[in-house]
């Protein structure tokens, strides 16, 4: 792989005909997909994750990223001030930092990797999972100044178990994390409780920040908050597919002892 490639000051020329040496799909937005080291990224990721895996040095889903930002700040305010009540969670846990990234494990810089740094991975139900995304995906085209054709839900499914989505496949995402965590003693302190509570997908909803506003591409912050159901999947997957699905997914994950239940 050509270090110049994550040089934005290079010609775009030398950039697109590396892109074009990679295998192509589409996602569940219409737009493209390219598989570079194992994972499947849009056409306009690939060059940050170079530039990412080569510049970036390591120095020590909306819901997931408020539990996130409130776990990891938790001494340095009380929860009942917690920024989370004022500001956007997507503006407290950007992309690309050490707090967040969809970046598969191994596509990581190796001074992450090889570090002794704490990652914290956060996942959800892949059912629930495909569902939301799906509907989210429905709101940008209108947002973005590309064409696009969105998948059916039903292509989406299927691509999803050819091992096709967006920084997927999701079993290997899922196990590139994938490391049994220690209960703390913090849980037995009433912290969990508090943290769900500010956490809660009604609370979030609610709060003006999170009602009003929008992301520096267009997306209204609104967007980012649909039922908050466990297992409303059903309402959209048929029992036949999701049985298919989970199948699938046992088997990937086998021998890994993670498991997700119903």
């Amino acid at each position: 792989m050509n270090k110049n490639l994550a040089n934005r000051e290079e010609p775009e020329a030398e950039f697109q005909k590396f892109i074009q040496t990679l295998p192509k799909e589409r996602n569940r937005e219409g737009s493209g997909l390219h598989l570079y080291q194992g994972f499947w990224y849009t056409t306009r990721a690939v060059r940050p994750v170079i530039c990412f895996q080569e510049h970036i040095q390591a120095r020590g889903t909306t819901w997931l990223k408020s539990l996130s930002f409130s776990i990891i700040n938790r001494s340095l305010f009380p929860l009942r001030n917690s920024l989370l009540l004022t500001t956007s969670p997507y503006d407290l846990v950007r992309f690309l930092e050490m707090f967040n990234t969809h970046v598969p494990y191994n596509s990581l810089p190796p001074s992450i990797r090889f570090s002794n740094c704490k990652i914290v991975y956060l996942c959800r139900n892949p059912l629930d999972f495909l569902v939301s995304h799906w509907y989210f995906c429905q709101k940008i085209p209108q947002l973005q100044g590309e064409p696009r054709d969105p998948l059916s839900l039903e292509e989406g499914l299927e691509k999803f178990c050819q091992g096709i989505s967006t920084f997927g496949p999701f079993w290997d995402h899922l196990l590139g994390y994938w490391t049994i965590m220690s209960i703390t003693e913090e849980e037995e302190k009433g912290i969990t409780e508090e943290i769900t509570r500010l956490c809660s997908f009604e609370n979030l909803k609610n709060l003006e920040v999170n009602g009003t506003g929008k992301r520096p591409f267009g997306l209204p912050n609104s967007a980012f908050f649909r039922k908050g159901e466990m297992e409303d999947w059903d309402n959209y997957i048929t029992p036949s597919a999701a049985e298919n699905i989970e199948k699938l997914i046992e088997e990937k994950l086998c021998g890994s002892s993670l498991t997700f239940r119903r």
